[in-house]
């Protein structure tokens, strides 16, 4: 049997690894704890970065303010995100 802290503590060390390949990246999207590590780590490719923009989570969106590797139309959800809450 797997234990699932150990299991999520490997997808948070995964989704802060720079050299993170993006289909890795996706897989960690599917636990809950990692989509703020997903968002902030620069690897993370620009899709899933505008994909993030929308998240409930503020700290992900924090996160993701914060990526160097932001593309244009993921801080334009950003911004229209932070807009209506």
């Amino acid at each position: 049997m797997t234990d699932p802290i150990c299991s999520a503590d490997a997808l948070l060390d995964v989704a802060v690894h720079e050299a993170a390949p993006p289909a890795a990246l996706t897989i960690c999207l599917r636990h809950p704890h990692t989509a703020a590590a997903v968002a902030g780590n620069p690897a993370t490719p620009a899709d899933l970065l505008i994909e993030l923009a929308s998240h409930p989570d503020p700290q992900t969106r924090w996160e993701l303010a914060s990526n160097p590797s932001l593309p244009a139309a993921a801080g334009k959800l950003l911004l229209e995100t932070w807009a209506t809450s």
